[in-house]
């Protein structure tokens, strides 16, 4: 065999093995069509073999967005991140400024040739990228889709270089079954997030049904209480087993309603709210917060507490409070917004009921004071409907509350002072009937199995003003009724000591018609009669205590006033030891119910004593009284 055989066998075997490996690449790159491997792998085993095959460094792989409006390296053999990165920079397309050559590549849709990119002016741009990579020459032909053209596929060498016809042909065929394998490989992925967003989509509505369907069964629990008169203590408590954590209802004034403990050793109680919350911003924080909001621990917050606001007839009635963490799922807010609308029911359901009371008992007051009763029977038999019940005897308490601010009751805040008149009766366990009328609250108080009536009145005061503390309240107390013959009398009882305590201005007061004394006289204009019957009211224990002991606790008495209240002055006078005017000034004031350090009850003894001696006669019998 000749030299020239020989080599021409060598070039033809050397042709051979170049086909077989552009055909073993184009072969694997048609495989990739059908397969389901992510993009980016195919993207990496394209540039990868593209090099190899002809004999390159560098290859890319370059994309267009889906929109178009951008061309970038996706993937890349050999070529180093600073220069994808700066190669990049210039791949959005503009007419006023340099763009990628990929980009006419990708326009037109032919393959293009720089054999020396250091020579050519409309590489300027790239210069300092080729600088950094060391490129010289570069080929790249268009990527052509089902759709259009997707990008570009990339060869570089290091030095000038002259790309050959094959070359070109060679590097669009392996593009064309490239474009094809990456087309597909986009839609795959595209299906592939389609159905992860479907899945994801799936997980949120499945989620969202099992919460409506929970939410639904806490719903009808709840309502379930209301409607079964369970109050709202049952709604509160299921509400806390519910949530795992300790739940607080406070009325609009933020006096607790209700409260459930935590139902296990660890879990969070109820954070606390006191009254100053309210004058501290608390509605300006439910104003730009409609429904649930949540409150920083601070002055007057115990702890980080999520409020839900009880409103009905367009305001608000009292708040749920709850742990802050007890809302941060959906379902916790439902539960949290279905007991809310619960208690609301029910605290509407007690106003109905209460004031359905409240015009039952008004009504047979009227008819009492106005005597429209056919006979004392039928008086009895409405009274005790009402839970009026006077075989034990009764006592009145009147109670008032002013605004401070605004100085006048409305009907609103008239049935809001019931409520709490109530609540605080509740609180001493004791059973009475709450009446509000005109421009305060009438109590009927049994006299049997109660603390005294003036206990009963002062914690009544003083719940109020704890729970409402711009609230002035002002207390009158009857005297007691046998029969309900007598609340007429006793009616007219409390209207005198309300006078009193308008006329002498005192606010915050607690006092009882038998205290009132020359006050009342002065302000009705009295007669001999009623002078006679307070003076027999204020001497009758001392007369008797004469009439037993033989201590004249009278004279005493008498030169105590005429010595100016001196005891030091009453011993010498009287010619006894000062302890025993001490004795006897205690015993006087035990007997006759009257404060001596109090000038204005000491003026009514005073009076007394002068209508003694200017009407003796009717003091022969009074023993009989004491």
């Amino acid at each position: 065999m000749t030299a020239t055989q020989r080599l021409a066998d060598e070039t033809i075997h050397e042709q051979l093995q170049r086909n077989q490996r552009e055909l073993r690449l184009i072969a694997e790159i048609s495989g990739m069509i059908g397969q389901a491997a992510p993009l980016p792998t195919i993207l990496e085993r394209i540039a990868a073999g593209v090099a190899k095959l002809l004999e390159t460094p560098y290859s890319a792989i370059l994309l267009l967005t889906l929109d178009g409006r951008q061309l970038s390296i996706e993937r890349a053999y050999g070529l180093a991140p600073a220069y994808i990165d700066m190669v990049n920079r210039y791949g959005i397309p503009a007419d006023d400024a340099a763009n990628l050559p990929s980009l006419e590549v990708c326009r037109s849709g032919r393959p293009m040739i720089w054999n020396d990119m250091a020579t050519e002016p409309s590489m300027a741009h790239l210069r300092e990228a080729q600088q950094l990579q060391g490129v010289r020459a570069m080929i790249a032909v268009p990527l052509k889709g089902p759709n259009g053209v997707i990008g570009s596929l990339n060869c570089y060498h290091r030095q000038p270089y002259l790309f050959h016809s094959r070359d070109i042909e060679l590097l669009s065929t392996i593009g064309a079954h490239a474009a094809v394998a990456i087309h597909n490989a986009r839609l795959i992925d595209q299906m592939r997030s389609t159905v992860r967003r479907l899945s994801e989509m799936n997980a949120v509505i499945q989620d969202q049904h099992e919460t409506l369907t929970r939410s639904e069964v806490i719903h009808r629990r709840l309502t379930t209480l209301v409607l079964e008169e369970d109050g709202l203590h049952a709604i509160v408590s299921t509400l806390a087993s519910l949530l795992g954590c300790g739940v607080c209802l406070y009325d609009q004034h933020l006096s607790a309603l209700a409260e459930a403990l935590p139902p296990a050793p660890n879990a969070a109680p109820a954070p606390v709210l006191s009254a100053q919350m309210r004058t501290g911003g608390l509605l300006d924080v439910q104003r730009r917060s409609p429904g649930l909001f949540y409150l920083e621990p601070g002055p007057g917050v115990s702890a980080a507490a999520v409020v839900c606001p009880l409103v009905a007839r367009e305001r608000v009635l009292g708040y749920v409070v709850v742990p802050e963490r007890a809302a941060a799922g959906e379902l916790g807010r439902r539960a949290i917004e279905h007991a809310a609308i619960a208690c609301a029911l029910e605290l509407l359901k007690q106003a109905v009921v209460r004031e359905t009371e409240w015009r039952q008992a008004s009504g047979f007051l009227d008819d009492l004071l106005s005597g429209r009763f056919e006979g004392r029977s039928e008086m009895l038999r409405k009274a005790g409907r009402l839970g009026i019940d006077v075989s034990r005897g009764l006592r009145l308490i009147c109670v008032r509350g002013r605004d401070a601010d605004v100085g006048r009751n409305t009907i609103e805040a008239l049935h809001q002072l019931a409520g709490l008149v109530e609540r605080a009766l509740e609180g001493l366990q004791v059973s009475a009937l709450v009446v509000p009328r005109a421009d305060h609250c009438l109590v009927f108080l049994p006299l049997s199995g109660t603390a005294p009536i003036a206990d009963v009145a002062e914690a009544i005061q003083a719940f109020i003003t704890a729970a409402q503390p711009g609230l002035v309240v002002s207390i009158a107390l009857s005297g007691a009724l046998e029969r309900i013959d007598d609340m007429l009398r006793a009616y007219g009882e409390l209207e005198e000591t309300l006078a009193v305590i308008d006329h002498l201005a005192l606010d915050q007061a607690v006092l009882c018609y038998d205290e009132i004394g020359v006050f009342g006289l002065i302000l009705r204009g009295t007669t001999r009669n009623e002078l006679v019957r307070l003076a027999r009211q204020r001497l009758a224990n001392l007369l008797n205590y004469h009439e037993r002991r033989g201590v004249d606790l009278i004279a005493t008495l008498e030169c105590y006033l005429a010595a100016g209240c001196s005891p030091q002055r009453v011993a010498e006078r009287l010619f006894v030891h000062p302890n025993t005017v001490k004795h006897r000034l205690r015993l006087i004031a035990e007997l006759s119910g009257v404060d001596l350090s109090d000038m204005r009850r000491l003026l009514e003894l005073q009076l007394a004593l002068l209508v003694r001696r200017l009407h003796p006669a009717e003091f022969v019998d009074v023993r009989r009284e004491a």
